[in-house]
């Protein structure tokens, strides 16, 4: 029968050890040691342990295979459309998420200009409200003196897309008179 101890590790856990793991340098910790050794080693960047990486690790890699793995189901849209990952990024988590800083809860990454890079200057960390309205197939209007998506539109109007959008797009009608027959209905 193996001798056991109960020994108490730094880290303030007690747990019972057999006695020539102890003797013999086998055993130095209650398992904390090698946890903490574990973890370091397996870290990349700060931003993923094992196979778990962060939001903003997984957007630059995203970022990378949408423009350079032809292999991509995206890089029809993306890499064959002209449309790359700057050298400063490319190769360099570091420098991405030196440029892009931490994403927000509830945002991804966005090219501000759709046919841009993905570079400084042309991302940000945006909502999935913000991104929806910079597709490149989105519908801008002139209104109130801005550029704007029949969304905002309807927003700052305080009117629903669809009557708006079938005023419009289905009927024919200008702009600012279907704005003003939308809000001629509503009372």
């Amino acid at each position: 029968m193996r001798t056991r101890w109960i020994c108490q590790c730094d880290c303030g856990r007690q747990s019972i050890v057999v006695a020539y793991s102890l003797t013999s340098g086998k055993q130095i910790s209650c398992g904390c040691f090698k946890r903490e050794r574990l973890g370091k080693s397996s870290k990349k960047h700060g931003h993923s342990v094992g196979r778990k990486t962060t939001r903003e690790y997984q957007s630059w890699s995203g970022a990378k295979k949408r423009c350079c793995d032809p292999k991509n189901d995206k890089y029809s849209i993306y890499g064959a459309r002209g449309i790359s990952i700057c050298d400063r990024w490319k190769d360099s988590f570091e420098n991405f998420f030196l440029d892009m800083g931490a994403c927000p809860p509830g945002h991804s990454i966005d090219r501000i200009n759709n046919d841009g890079n993905y570079e400084p200057g042309n991302c940000r960390w945006a909502t999935a409200k913000e991104q929806v309205r910079n597709r490149s197939n989105t519908i801008r209007m002139e209104w109130d003196g801005r550029l704007m998506t029949i969304a905002e539109i309807c927003e700052a109007e305080g009117i629903r897309y669809g009557a708006l959008y079938k005023a419009v797009f289905l009927r024919g009608n200008p702009l600012n008179e279907a704005i003003k027959r939308l809000h001629g209905s509503k009372g």
